[in-house]
């Protein structure tokens, strides 16, 4: 959606400040923001904290995309750094368990608001699951505290 469009249809929500905020923001990131998730809360009116939920597209990597916010100074070079060193799997037996770790970055969300500087959140997570690979695992055993 272009950036007017953006601004026009948060403005018919009854916000025509966060429109504004809104319809910037689109414009700074130009046409490669094909598709963002767009978060606002609505009552007790429209507030004029919008958040923009951005994934890599059209063959971007992870990369290149935390390159751009970076390079927009809404993250650090270290905050880039980490994030991509995040993804990634790992294999641990747990007593006679063999688990596998999958980490991912979900999202990174922009938060604009009128008036102050847009912000950057990286939201990523790890999923454990059975690992039912007939491999055997060089991992060590993980620790596990005793209760």
């Amino acid at each position: 959606m272009p950036g007017d469009a953006l601004a026009r249809y948060l403005d018919a929500l009854g916000n025509a400040e966060a429109g504004a905020a809104a319809g910037a923001l689109v414009a700074r990131l130009g046409r490669r923001l094909d598709r963002a998730q767009v978060d606002f809360d609505l009552l007790p009116r429209l507030a004029s904290r919008l958040g923009f939920g951005l994934q890599p597209e059209h063959g971007d990597t992870w990369s290149e995309l935390l390159s751009r916010v970076e390079g927009e100074g809404w993250c650090s070079r270290g905050e880039r750094e980490a994030l991509l060193r995040w993804p990634g799997r790992r294999r641990v037996r747990i007593g006679s368990d063999r688990l596998r770790f999958d980490r991912s970055l979900s999202h990174v969300k922009l938060v604009c608001r009128p008036g102050s500087p847009t912000t950057a959140k990286a939201y990523f997570g790890a999923f454990a699951a059975r690992d039912t690979s007939v491999a055997e695992h060089s991992e060590p055993r993980a620790r596990v505290p005793e209760a």
